[in-house]
């Protein structure tokens, strides 16, 4: 168990690493097959750095996900399988959209969804 001074310093450099991250350009249906074949390349955790990129694009969806990959249909967090159903339809309707973890827990976390302006 970390004390609180470690978990200060943890969550210190995830926000400076996350100022320095961008969210992941999806620009096809390919690239979202790609993203659940190879989940090593995941979302980037952006955190409050998505305040900025709601300045230069428009938001089209914040979706509740699951992120341990044990979510199970019916539960209020999209499973692997449901998020990349979303994802396939919205790259058909937006063409090329961009999307980055804004918050995140143990198990589920938020993905906000951008296209540009």
């Amino acid at each position: 168990m970390m004390g609180l001074s470690e978990i200060r310093r943890v969550n210190l450099e995830a926000s400076r690493k996350a100022r320095r991250t961008k969210p992941r350009l999806i620009s096809s249906i390919q690239d979202v097959e790609d993203i659940f074949e190879h989940r090593s390349k995941g979302f980037p955790y952006v955190g409050d750095n998505c305040e900025k990129f709601d300045e230069k694009h428009e938001r089209i969806e914040t979706l509740f996900v699951d992120i341990s990959g044990f979510g199970a249909p019916g539960e209020p967090a999209l499973t692997l399988n449901q998020l990349q159903r979303r994802l396939t339809e919205l790259v058909k309707e937006h063409g090329k959209i961009y999307a980055a973890l804004e918050e995140t827990g143990q198990f589920q976390g938020y993905l906000a969804i951008w296209k540009r302006k």
